[in-house]
């Protein structure tokens, strides 16, 4: 080819801008010339956002209910004069204040400025001091207010408590109320529950249970009830039916929810109330026991209708048993299947419970979640493989349909009751592994052995379609499905989440593109996050869940000493968030032509105080769309992630949206950015978008 043809039309005279949104996520797979401008060539603790740009995430931190690390309170006080030394509290008034720290006459304390008034008296040892001035929002410095915020969340990580016992936390579950269930071993090795509260944990009783049949007279809450032959007696706090009704004709079985007991009921010995007989036992009265290699799915529902009658109904993976939590009590009955499998799976929708064992699905009598008879309108459908999920597709809470996944089929029940109920294939040629489907904003997502997938509705009523949405990350998907726990969604952020047991989460987040016809597609951008130790490169927790409370989403971890509230604070807990991303290439849509690099803007917005490290490549190995040598070398000379010594550093402070330049120097056909940052007192930011400036250059022979 001649020297001087130029196919891609370049102006060589004149500088030229390019305009790079920051979108599109991981892309580990496709060839260079397809890649889209601003996905990733890696990443970790940078996030895609819906409506464009990558998030470096929050933190997280330890939970207990009380007043969090990340919400803790400082302000400032301006002495007459300094102390002789720096005091590590002060007593003012009634009130001793812990000191985070100070500049000469000011101090920085710990807590509130109410009480606290100009002109009182500070002491520190023998010394006194006098109040000239008063800062409620404490510095207006934005680093000297990251640091001491810090300082403030770390005295209030001192206080906060782990559920009483020994071992991990075994699991974590979302309260009715909007708190937290954590559970763990006792030191006699029986698992105890637990509920957050502004006091700290505090334990949840586990009830006590009398089962009973041939209920043939209607037993009350409240009455009184004694053993014919054991003389034993109780007081019913609540009665769980599990078939019939208190008559002759359809005589009631199920459990007695029952305190104040005196004595111990026989098996089989009538139940009176008063000289009535009402029932039978069928055991002796025992307290719920949860096994402790539980593996909990549980749902928060509410089947009476009336407001503040929501309930936790869950599972423990393991046995046949079926709790309900009302907040302070838990309580639980059998259901009655063939087998020693336990219940895995479990959902409430259109005032039913439908629960999974092996490869049956057991769905509830209507508006009685305990009740799986076949004559209280109960049903039991077989699908022929083991069920992994059981999800509401879109509709009405009372007339959509749900979507049943197999270990070998995806599946969609429609239909209400057994008059209309029909159980349709969507795809016998993929499955779903367990408890990895979600609705996120009404579309079905499912991880399985060979990717992720969609199930969306096509326009042919009532049928729907399964989508590979993971191609762009198979190398790194490949080296999580070991791991894999359970999806949870962030609805607010459109994100479905793979929790894994290393610590990490794949993090898939909606986004729609237009296509070359102009039609609007739906995709997954997929970010990577790991909360191992920036030290240690260690974090394991044993379960997940998600709090809703009206428009609110928490999210919370069951680790190894504490529960941990994630999306929370600066720093994992006190320590560095260690967070990057290296671009791909932006080749101008010249891919062999050579471009003389002039500067880099960045436009990136803070939520606070934020501080990143930036670098550059413009020579990528053989361009084939991996991260060069080239790069590696620049970006961590020393062969560490933890060098900063030739990078550019940028600070942002919120309210201020920078356009931050580094000058680039260099000549290549194509340039990368890389995008560091490590630090426990940065708030999260977000990269919108990366202007280049160039002129361009001859074309590679």
């Amino acid at each position: 080819m001649a020297r001087d043809v130029n196919p891609f039309e370049l102006n060589m005279s004149k500088p030229a801008v390019d305009v790079v949104i920051a979108a599109g996520g991981l892309d580990f797979t496709s060839p260079p010339v397809s890649v889209v401008p601003g996905s990733l060539l890696a990443g970790q603790n940078f996030v895609a956002v819906q409506s464009g740009g990558y998030r470096r995430i929050e933190g997280y931190e330890r939970f207990d209910g009380s007043t969090a690390p990340s919400e803790a309170k400082y302000f400032s006080v301006i002495l007459d004069s300094p102390f002789s030394t720096q005091p590590t509290s002060v007593t003012i008034g009634s009130k001793t204040f812990t000191v985070l720290g100070g500049d000469d006459e000011e101090l920085y304390l710990l807590g509130e400025s109410e009480g606290v008034s100009v002109g009182n008296s500070v002491s520190f040892n023998s010394e006194t001091r006098t109040v000239l001035e008063i800062s409620g929002a404490g510095t207006t410095v934005p680093k000297r207010h990251a640091e001491i915020r810090y300082n403030a969340a770390e005295k209030v990580r001192k206080n906060i408590t782990a559920p009483p016992g020994v071992g991990a936390i075994l699991a974590v579950l979302p309260s009715p109320d909007g708190s937290v269930l954590a559970f763990r071993a006792n030191n006699a090795g029986k698992v105890e529950a637990y509920k957050s509260s502004p006091s700290g944990w505090v334990p949840v009783t586990r009830a006590i249970h009398l089962p009973f049949n041939n209920g043939t007279a209607e037993i009350k809450v409240g009455d009184t009830i004694t053993g014919a032959s054991s003389g034993a007696t109780a007081k019913v706090d609540d009665i769980l039916l599990v078939t019939g009704a208190f008559n002759p004709s359809t005589p009631a079985t199920g459990v007695l929810i029952i305190s104040g007991v005196n004595g111990t009921f026989s098996s089989g010995e009538a139940i009176n109330v008063g000289s009535t007989v009402k029932a039978k036992t069928t055991d002796t009265q025992a307290q719920v026991q949860i096994p402790p290699n539980l593996n909990p799915d549980g749902v928060v529902y509410n089947f009476k209708g009336s407001s503040g009658t929501d309930n936790l109904f869950f599972v423990d993976g393991v046995s046949k048993y079926i709790y309900r939590f009302d907040g302070n009590k838990i309580v639980a009955t059998t259901i009655t299947i063939e087998g020693d499998s336990g219940l895995s799976c479990i959902l409430a929708e259109k005032s039913r419970l439908y629960i999974a064992s092996k490869a049956s699905l057991f769905i509830s009598a209507p508006g009685e979640p305990f009740k799986f008879d076949a004559v209280d309108g109960a049903a039991e459908i077989g699908l022929g493989a083991d069920i992994t999920n059981i999800v509401p597709a879109r509709g009405s809470s009372s007339f959509g349909a749900i979507i049943i996944t197999t270990d070998k089929s995806i599946r969609v029940l429609y239909g209400n009751d057994e008059t209309d109920w029909r159980l349709q294939i969507i795809s016998t040629d993929i499955g779903a592994l367990p408890r990895t489907a979600a609705n996120v904003n009404g579309d079905i997502m499912f991880a399985s052995s060979s990717g992720i997938y969609t199930v969306e509705a096509v326009m042919q009523y009532g049928n729907f379609s399964v989508n590979s949405v993971s191609s762009a990350i198979k190398p790194l998907y490949k080296s999580l499905i070991p791991l894999l726990m359970r999806a949870v969604v962030r609805a607010d952020r459109s994100e479905y989440r793979l929790y894994c047991s290393d610590g990490s989460v794949l993090v898939g987040t909606q986004v729609n593109r237009v296509s070359d016809t102009g039609a609007i597609l739906k995709s997954l951008a997929f970010s990577f996050v790991s909360y191992k130790d920036y030290d240690t490169e260690t974090f394991i927790y044993n379960g997940v869940c998600r709090v809703v409370s009206g428009t609110s989403e928490r999210f919370f971890v069951a680790g190894a000493d504490y529960v941990y509230e994630l999306d929370k604070g600066t720093s994992f807990d006190g320590r560095k968030i260690f967070a990057y991303l290296i671009t791909a290439f932006f080749h101008s849509n010249a891919i062999l032509a050579r471009k003389r690099y002039k500067s880099l803007f960045i436009a990136a917005i803070s939520e606070g105080y934020s501080e990143a490290f930036v670098q550059y490549d413009v020579s990528p190995s053989a361009y084939d769309g991996g991260i060069s040598r080239d790069l590696i070398v620049k970006l961590f000379p020393q062969g560490t992630w933890y060098d900063t010594s030739n990078w550019g550093t940028f600070v942002w402070s919120a309210g201020i949206t920078p356009e931050v330049r580094l000058d680039t120097p260099g000549t290549g056909k194509a340039m990368s950015l890389a995008v560091k940052s490590i630090s426990a007192i940065s708030d999260p930011f977000t990269i919108h978008s990366f202007t280049i400036r160039y002129t361009a250059g001859r074309l590679e022979r």
